[in-house]
């Protein structure tokens, strides 16, 4: 077994790479490698990642300038070493989102081909909203909808009041990219691909791929605390007031 992990990087994500960081080196382990690509428009940022970046390979390639090729181009990038360099398993994690180490070994013992644990996405609705239905989470149930072209091509995000009777590990249709072990079979199965013009990432093709193929995509519901985005994990860490709306701060 051997495990690429993971995460397109960009200078917007400043705010929070030193942390961030400091967090993914607890990572290390003899069968894990670190790669992270930079797609900014000036390399400054990848050099300074590189510069604190202790045990990982950091890469930069060219900006484009629609976010969504953008992305799109650190993915392949990630993808064609993940296929092309022996690896088993992709663990695809973003730069803001923070993952106790022992994740990664939970998410390996279920051996499943897509699985992940989901996290808290909106923070800072209002507090009669969240009363009434939780927070936010980055999956979303089987019940899909279709918006273009006759493809169920989203689904209806999931929150905590729907995980809180769920069983440890729950079929969902999607959870993003985030937090997610995938193994490299699946990338020998599916073109990443974008759609600019209605706004959709490669993480809903890859996902709407995977649903016609019949590969199932599981969320370890167990593994909910272990992972939080950068808002929240400056909650649970005591940087900030419980009742503090921070983004991007």
């Amino acid at each position: 077994m051997k495990i690429l992990i993971a995460a397109p990087i960009y200078d917007e994500k400043f705010y929070c790479i030193d942390a961030w960081l400091k967090y993914m080196t607890r990572f290390a382990a003899p069968d894990v490698n670190i790669l992270l690509v930079d797609n900014s428009a000036e390399s400054s940022f990848s050099d300074y990642v590189r510069s604190i970046a202790k045990g990982m390979e950091v890469l930069h390639i060219p900006h484009v300038t629609d976010p969504y090729s953008n992305l799109l181009n650190s993915r392949k990038t990630i993808i064609e070493r993940l296929l092309n360099d022996g690896y088993t398993h992709l663990f695809s994690i973003e730069c803001d989102v923070f993952a106790e180490p022992t994740v990664l070994r939970q998410l390996l013992a279920h051996k499943k081909p897509v699985v992940g644990v989901p996290y808290i996405l909106a923070y800072d609705i209002d507090a009669e909203t969240r009363r009434k239905q939780g927070f936010y989470y980055s999956c979303s149930s089987l019940q899909t909808f279709t918006t273009v072209g006759g493809e169920p091509t989203g689904s209806f995000v999931l929150t905590d009041k729907d995980l809180q009777n769920a069983p440890p590990l729950l079929q969902v249709y999607q959870l993003g990219l985030g937090c997610v072990l995938i193994e490299q079979e699946v990338f020998r199965q599916t073109t990443l691909r974008c759609d600019p013009e209605h706004h959709r990432f490669d993480d809903s093709f890859l996902y709407q791929d995977l649903a016609r193929m019949g590969v199932p995509v599981y969320a370890d519901v167990d593994c909910l605390q272990m992972v939080a985005h950068y808002p929240h994990f400056k909650r649970t860490a005591g940087w900030i007031r419980p009742d503090e709306n921070v983004v991007h701060r």
